[in-house]
This record gives C-alpha cells, sequence and structure tokens, in this order.
C-alpha cells in the first residue's frame, strides 16, 4: 500500500503538461511519419479456433487460441 502511495504521488509530481503547441507539434510529426498507413489494407481476423482445458482440482483453466489472418 506504501508503494503504490509513493508510486502516485512521484508521478503526480514529476507530471508536466504538455503545451498546445508541443501537442500540436506531436501530431504533426506523427502524421508525418505515420500518415502513409492510412491508405494501406488492415488485416482483417476471419476465424478463431478456441481451445479451453478445465482444471477443477486446481481450481485452474488454460486457454489456447487460433487467429486466422487475411
Amino acid at each position: 500500500m506504501i508503494l503504490l502511495a509513493s508510486t502516485g504521488f512521484y508521478l503526480s509530481e514529476n507530471y508536466t503538461k504538455n503545451s498546445n503547441e508541443e501537442e500540436l507539434n506531436w501530431a504533426q510529426n506523427y502524421e508525418a511519419n505515420y500518415g502513409h498507413f492510412k491508405t494501406i489494407s488492415q488485416p482483417t481476423i476471419t476465424d478463431v479456433e478456441t481451445t479451453i482445458d478445465l482444471y477443477p482440482e486446481r481450481n485452474a483453466y488454460h486457454v489456447k487460441e487460433v487467429y486466422f489472418v487475411e
């Protein structure tokens, strides 16, 4: 609990809010670097296979999923 409180205090004391100009510059740089990805088609999940193994004696389970992407 002390660790959680001290971490929160540290983050709140060392947080600096970016100015609007800095945020705008970041957004412009992001668009310049990654804007070309906007027109590229994105992969689509076409099927999912799921296997769930239950272990009631251990109060546990194991999930395995396979995603098929096109």
